[in-house]
């Protein structure tokens, strides 16, 4: 409610003078005051749509890591006997082979029996355990397995004590117990699987007779040992193998075979490409690039035809993610062989509303044409053209393409004319281009192409990667923004503080001028009477 200023100075006049300040007042106050206010909405607006895009790139990236490497290779096996798994789709390629088990890996099984309670006392002393083979009676340590001391306390004696502190060893033995009979315990040692991890166990009693040595087994006794150690035999195309373990994980390069029976023929697996797998990675993908545009596009809507704009429409940053999302979809990916590769190739196509669409019988002739090229889409790879240039990558600041690499008579290495250094027996990439790869070069070795292939799926990560990371670009227009509120919350409030002033000022000349009008009516009576007195004297 407006104050009368002047009434409180006890001046009256005609004038309703509280309206004629509040007006002058308001003339100035309003339009300045909303010009503020507006940029506030706009910059709350911003940072909330800005928060948007946060949280679609984040979810861009889980959809994205969720297909990476997809290549769409998987592994078969005609029967149950040989599990197979494509682990690294880099290493693994398109084959058959014909698996053969004899025997599989076991670990030696050790039972103490003749405990009454997992509470029973078995007194201070020490375990010392080796790794070894038992073979006619006799225990061979292995040299490559470190021996463990186990020390035995007053107070952490008892069968469940001791337990625990054998698996907390996390030396790949597992202890337990097992109730035979109605307070009858036996003691389990279960050792890794193995011929070369059996055990052999050393029981010292600081107190002799305390049931500590009951644990002792350096002599071969078949009634604790109830399953011997053993390793896993078996062959591939012909060639005979031993592995200590069922999971076999460095025979077939990028694929695990998991061991489980042993078979009676040949049992034949497989890894081959399949199509199902592919066509749902790369719809997968279409679908994760088409709702993160979805929330840009809407974001920085232009407004056109009487629309509304967005939130965002003049944000250069929002511009520019759009066009680098763009032109991955849209320009050759390189790197993958002599070749070029466009997303175009396997059924993709953008629509006039800047969506993509993927056809199901495009993608598929494609993939079952060439199947694996399809690594473009999801997979970095770095190749050769010799198979004796071998590549990796440690870092990820290098750029995909095809180098040309040369070897000299003298030693010299140079990949596209800049020269390599070396890392022990290893060359590494020097230029912007190729920084962060390393590779294995073969004395016969003399040129060779080397392809760094970086996939869609990752070029589009690294992007949202970029705008998430620590300290990014988004984080710190958020911040700014913020800065800028508070900045428009001390602009109103000296707005407020100005206008204050100025009706004060206007308070106090609307004062002097109503005390100037009060005296000039007291001095316009004063005249009048002294006039009517004169006239009255004249006719008298």
């Amino acid at each position: 409610m407006a104050t009368d200023y002047l009434s409180a100075l006890n001046v009256g006049s005609g004038l309703n003078t509280t309206e004629i300040i509040d007006a002058i007042v308001a003339a100035e106050q309003v339009p300045a005051e909303q010009l503020i206010n507006n940029k506030v909405d706009q910059r709350t607006l911003s940072i909330s749509a800005l928060a948007e895009v946060k949280s679609a790139l984040s979810s861009f990236q889980t959809s994205l890591s969720a297909i990476n490497n997809t290549t769409g290779l998987l592994g078969s096996s005609g029967g149950s006997a040989v599990g197979v798994e494509v682990t690294d789709t880099a290493l693994a390629t398109a084959a058959s082979y014909d698996v053969a088990i004899d025997t599989l890996a076991t670990s030696q099984t050790l039972v103490f029996d003749g405990f009454t309670s997992v509470n029973q006392s078995l007194g201070e002393g020490s375990l010392v355990i080796n790794f070894g083979t038992w073979s006619g009676g006799t225990f061979t340590q292995n040299n490559n397995a470190t021996s463990q001391t186990l020390t035995i306390s007053d107070g952490s004696d008892t069968l469940e004590d001791i337990v625990s502190a054998i698996n907390a060893l996390d030396v790949g033995i597992t202890a337990s117990i097992i109730e035979t009979e109605t307070d009858q315990y036996s003691f389990v040692l279960k050792s890794a699987t193995g011929l070369d991890n059996a055990l052999e166990i050393t029981a010292s009693e600081t107190v002799l007779n305390t049931g500590l040595a009951n644990l002792n087994y350096t002599s071969y006794d078949n009634s604790v040992e109830v399953v011997a150690a053993s390793d896993a035999t078996f062959s591939l195309d012909g060639v005979d193998i031993t592995r200590e373990t069922n999971v076999i994980t460095d025979v077939i390069d990028g694929v695990t075979l998991t061991l489980s029976e042993v078979t009676s023929s040949p049992l034949n697996i497989k890894t081959t490409f399949d199509t199902a797998t592919a066509y749902a990675a790369m719809s997968s993908l279409v679908d994760a690039i088409n709702n993160l545009n979805s929330v840009l596009f809407d974001l920085s809507e232009r407004g056109l035809n009487g629309a509304k704009s967005g939130p965002l429409v003049n944000d250069t940053m929002i511009r520019g993610l759009i066009t680098d999302i763009k032109s991955i979809t849209t320009d050759a990916i390189y790197g993958y062989g002599d070749d070029e590769y466009y997303i175009a190739n396997y059924g993709v196509a953008t629509q006039r509303d800047g969506s993509l669409k993927l056809d199901y019988d495009d993608f598929v002739d494609a993939f079952e044409e060439d199947p694996d090229a399809f690594a473009f889409i999801t997979q970095n790879r770095i190749t050769s053209s010799d198979s004796n240039v071998v590549g990796t990558v440690y870092s990820d600041d290098w750029t995909g393409g095809s180098y040309n690499l040369t070897v000299d008579v003298d030693g010299t290495v140079t990949l596209d004319d800049v020269s390599m250094t070396t890392s022990g027996t290893r060359y590494l990439g020097e230029s912007d281009s190729t920084s962060g790869l390393s590779l294995s070069i073969g004395s016969s070795v003399s040129s060779a192409t080397v392809h760094m292939g970086r996939s869609v799926t990752k070029l589009l990560y690294n992007i949202a990667e970029t705008l998430l990371e620590s300290g990014n670009n988004l984080d710190e227009k958020i911040s700014n923004y913020n800065i800028d509120l508070d900045n428009y919350s001390t602009r109103l409030s000296d707005l407020e503080d100005k206008m204050a002033q100025l009706r004060a000022r206007y308070v106090d000349k609307f004062s002097t001028m109503q005390i100037a009008s009060e005296t000039m009516k007291k001095t316009s009576s004063s005249l009048t009477q002294m006039m009517d007195a004169w006239s009255n004297n004249i006719k008298n």
